[in-house]
């Protein structure tokens, strides 16, 4: 007998009165079946898994898309910065299926952890016979930078082999457009790491190149895309202090910087206690390094130095513990053990506030987060313009710290509070700009800096005014000749 479905088939013998009939069931000596009997064979299982949700993180950040629901989504996605994709499937049984994470638009197949299971009864609405008790299982995988763009789409496939009967085949895929989502392509972060070496001492080497100083905060912070470069090496004064050395870093950036470029100095500690200062919401910054050891060892006082130039204070993390999120950095979800980035607490374990995160993501977008070049064009000669830094010391004074000329374009004026004048050798006023400080990661005062046209070639005296029109600096101007820094490009752009 063959049943033609696969419903429960029921068998019946009835009762037999004479053994002379047709459908008489009897023995051969002619006994009759006494009784009438019954019994039921159940058809297959009629089990069902559906792709239910594609979680994509970065940092704190979560975009969620349900099948069920609308996506889930408080930021926008990064372009071209790790993810993790983190698919949720929901089936009637305990036993885990085979699921595909791929990339649609390039046909690339995400590599499954193998490594992580995470399979949890939950209250959920049941798929199949087993209504009311299902079944929810993750699966993780790592999203190349390359693969996170607008134009990508991701898909999770559930069963791709049809290798398991299922009462609903349609619901096994769960496709996600980025197109459909947030995702914001800002521009290249570029970075230049300085070694500074205060005279006398032996300079120091990255052992491994760069790139591992700045995982931290590729991990943490919204950045995307990247170029690294480093400099030769920047001397100071044997007893330079931390603010000194940011000074002469800052005076550096004044000159030779790019659009859209960040200076990182980094220093060997006189002990191996870790210190740092930097610009909050400004691009520069210095780090030490440990006196012994590698200097890899600071990349979260990278990380912390840069979250002050994407505009956060010093203050305590928002939120008491780390929130449901993802480090690139080393491999793993954040912990409720772990430091927030802006605590100024060293070790591997770092997370982000999704505050904090909010809030550099806010400075970023806004216009002229970053000093932008008057123009476009390219430097027509050696002083194509001249670069004058200074800032306000511990005690309020203000000081002009260099002038000298850059072989770099002039950069756009900002909006500020304080109004600076060059005047030539009479007096006679050649460039009037407005003037903005950037306050420090720690202590009082601040820095300011200048890179104006080099059509002020005559000029002799800067002054800069407060808001009420009293002169706060009156200094002659001597533009020095600086010979550039030899850059050298060590990590191609990302």
């Amino acid at each position: 007998m063959r049943p033609d479905s696969e419903d429960d088939v029921t068998v019946e013998l009835p009762k037999t009165t004479d053994c002379d009939s047709a459908d008489a069931i009897c023995t051969n000596d002619s006994r009759p079946l006494s009784n009438s009997l019954s019994a039921t064979v159940e058809g297959p299982s009629t089990s069902n898994a559906v792709a239910a949700t594609l979680d994509l993180l970065q940092g704190p950040l979560t975009a969620r898309v349900s099948r069920d629901e609308d996506p889930v989504q408080p930021l926008a996605l990064v372009a071209s910065r790790p993810t993790m994709a983190v698919a949720g499937v929901r089936t009637d049984t305990s036993e885990r299926p085979n699921v595909l994470l791929r990339v649609a638009s390039d046909s690339v197949v995400l590599d499954i952890d193998a490594d992580y299971h995470a399979t949890t009864r939950e209250a959920v609405e049941g798929t199949g016979n087993d209504a009311g008790s299902a079944f929810r299982s993750t699966y993780l995988a790592r999203v190349p930078a390359t693969q996170v763009r607008p134009d990508a789409t991701f898909s999770v496939l559930v069963d791709p082999d049809n290798a398991q009967a299922e009462s609903d085949e349609t619901d096994n895929e769960l496709v996600v457009p980025l197109s459909d989502l947030r995702v914001v392509q800002p521009p290249t972060f570029k970075i230049t790491l300085v070694p500074i070496v205060r005279r006398g001492a032996a300079p120091f080497a990255f052992d491994d190149g760069p790139e591992p100083m700045l995982a931290e905060a590729f991990a943490l912070l919204p950045i995307g895309a990247h170029r690294v470069t480093s400099a030769a090496p920047l001397g100071v004064d044997g007893r330079a202090s931390s603010r000194q050395m940011l000074d002469a870093l800052h005076a550096l950036w004044n000159r030779e910087a790019d659009p859209n470029e960040f200076f990182h100095g980094l220093y060997r500690a006189d002990q191996n206690w870790p210190e740092g200062l930097a610009l909050v919401g400004g691009p520069v910054a210095v780090s030490s390094v440990p006196e012994e050891g590698d200097p890899d060892d600071s990349g979260w006082l990278v990380a912390n130095g840069l979250a002050h130039n994407f505009g956060l204070g010093g203050e305590p993390a928002p939120d008491s513990s780390a929130t449901y999120g993802w480090s690139s950095a080393s491999e793993r979800f954040f912990s409720p053990f772990d430091d927030e980035i802006m605590a100024g607490v060293g070790g591997s374990s770092l997370f982000i506030s999704r505050a904090h995160y909010e809030r550099a993501m806010e400075w970023m977008s806004r216009p002229g987060a970053v000093p932008t070049p008057v123009g476009g064009s390219e430097p027509t000669s050696v002083a194509d313009a001249f670069a004058l830094t200074g800032g306000i010391d511990a005690s309020g004074a203000w000081y002009l710290h260099s002038a000298e000329r850059s072989p770099k374009p002039p950069r756009a004026a900002s909006a500020g509070e304080y109004s600076a004048v060059v005047y030539d050798e009479n007096g006679i006023p050649l460039l009037e700009q407005p003037l903005r400080i950037v306050q420090l990661s720690t202590g009082p005062g601040g820095v300011w800096a200048l890179r104006v046209p080099n059509t002020v070639a005559a000029a002799r005296a800067l002054r800069i005014w407060g808001r009420g029109g009293d002169l706060l600096l009156d200094a002659d101007l001597v533009f020095e000749q600086a010979s550039p820094p030899e850059l050298r490009e060590v990590v191609r752009p990302h």
